[in-house]
């Protein structure tokens, strides 16, 4: 996520950086009990793209700044060093200013809400108790009960592809 970007600069520059080559299609199945509602249009495809891209980059980032934090708490370990508090502050902070990820983390927030307003507006979904999208690009509905969903409310775990690469680059990573 580029810094000092609007949330609505961020948001135009990187779905107009998602050409239909690169969508990214949600891994995940419908859940047993789900009613499939339809097919998200070019512009939902381009919105859950970007959404699944932006939380690929937040974990990979995490990934990242977990990485170096064992490496630096080994070495210290190696070499008999205190490692505290101080330490681990400076490691993540170093690797994941406390302002990027805050940034990124209300941005990607905003974004899910956004992506989910719409959708639920496409197809009038305001009065459903789940919500979710899976692979295809599908879209649908369940209730609380009869449904073998991992939780109520918005599916967003629908989008994310479970940690998973998809071997698209990140179209708005420099």
């Amino acid at each position: 996520m580029a810094k000092g970007k609007s949330f609505l600069q961020w948001l135009e520059e990187g779905m107009r950086a998602i050409t239909p080559d690169k969508f990214v299609e949600p891994a995940k199945e419908i859940p047993k009990g789900a009613k499939v509602v339809g097919e998200m249009n070019e512009d939902l495809k381009r919105m859950c793209s970007f959404l699944g891209l932006q939380t690929d980059l937040i974990e990979k980032r995490l990934e990242q700044a977990g990485k170096a934090f064992r490496e630096k708490l080994e070495k210290a370990e190696k070499e008999k060093k205190p490692f505290g508090m101080k330490e681990i502050e400076e490691t993540f902070s170093k690797e994941f200013p406390a302002s990027e990820m805050t940034e990124m983390k209300v941005k990607l927030n905003t974004l899910k809400e956004v992506f989910f307003a719409s959708l639920k507006a496409e197809f009038d979904l305001w009065e459903e108790e789940i919500v979710g999208v899976s692979k295809g690009f599908k879209v649908y509905t369940a209730e609380k009960e009869g449904c073998n969903c991992p939780f109520g409310g918005i599916i967003i775990a629908e989008i994310h592809r479970g940690g998973e690469s998809s071997g698209k680059k990140d179209p708005m990573a420099n």
